[in-house]
């Protein structure tokens, strides 16, 4: 089968800009130019490969050539700057748990100098969605707790992120916990509604169902804030709270029991020289911070 590079490239303009008029003034061409292109590559795969709602959206199909596109380009770029000494701009794309963006992702970007050497895209959200970005063909990479193989992309396992059940002192000692069924009354913490952490503690370790009483706060440093304020108790990276658990602000409820999220790293099989360089480089750097 042809691979269709101009009409998939009309394609990803149709759905990057979200308008035939702005696709055709990014090819240079007229919007009838690109409704025929739409419409050949269409004819070729033999179905619908985006659709209008409220927006334009990929369907299946669409998204498995965007990504396939994407990585084309890429490669075509890279092969430019290599054959003729051009200064590539760099653009990498992450998709990144909230919790991880905040409490060791974002510290890494900075301390790796990663913000004067790339044009950086994050796409933060629930811990189980950020590999649809992968497979959709929005980012070159992501990172996940999910163990699965990803078509024309490789997977590193990086470590293991580190949850402990915290409160403050004060806490403990106002809603006088002496054990786990003492909390059955008490504010916890979840980023939204998708965010079952704490409920997979409870069921794993203690058997019991579900935690009722919820505040929702999209922000692990929210988290922190919560905690600190002697409300509620919540469910932490051990990075992000390290100095509090040193100077005894926070405390480990149950300090036996450590809640091991694996983080692995997917991106793309097909990346130019300098990105694999740099892709080799960030595992190792982000393997030391987790371990």
């Amino acid at each position: 089968m042809r691979f269709e590079l101009k009409g998939i490239e009309a394609l990803y303009y149709i759905f990057q800009e979200q308008s035939f008029e702005e696709a055709a003034k990014k090819l240079f061409i007229t919007q009838s130019a690109v409704s025929q292109r739409l419409k050949s590559i269409q004819k070729l795969y033999s179905d619908s490969l985006i659709i209008k709602s409220d927006q334009y959206c990929l369907t299946s199909k669409g998204k498995i050539l965007i990504r396939y596109f994407k990585q084309i380009i890429n490669l075509e770029q890279g092969l430019e700057a290599d054959l003729f000494h051009k200064k590539k701009l760099q653009s990498i794309s992450f998709a990144i748990s909230r919790d991880s963006l905040e409490s060791w992702f974002m510290r890494f970007l900075i301390n790796d100098c990663l913000l004067n050497q790339f044009n950086i895209e994050i796409i933060a959200d629930n811990e189980d969605l950020t590999l649809n970005y992968l497979r959709d063909g929005l980012v070159s990479s992501s990172f996940s707790s999910k163990l699965m193989n990803v078509n024309n992309c490789e997977r590193i396992f990086l470590g293991n992120l580190k949850y402990f059940l915290v409160a403050s002192p004060r806490f403990m000692e106002k809603f006088k916990i002496k054990n786990i069924k003492d909390l059955s009354d008490c504010f916890s913490i979840k980023f939204d509604k998708n965010d079952r952490l704490t409920d997979l503690y409870f069921e794993n370790y203690h058997n019991i169902a579900t935690h009722e009483n919820y505040h929702t706060i999209p922000s692990i440093e929210g988290f922190k804030q919560a905690v600190l304020s002697s409300n509620c108790f919540a469910l932490i990276p051990e990075i992000q709270i390290k100095e509090e658990l040193k100077d005894g602000s926070l405390i480990k409820i149950e300090p036996q029991i450590t809640m091991d999220i694996p983080i692995y790293f997917y991106f793309w099989k097909y990346l130019d020289s300098v990105e694999k360089r740099y892709y080799e480089n960030l595992i190792e750097k982000i393997k030391n911070i987790l371990c």
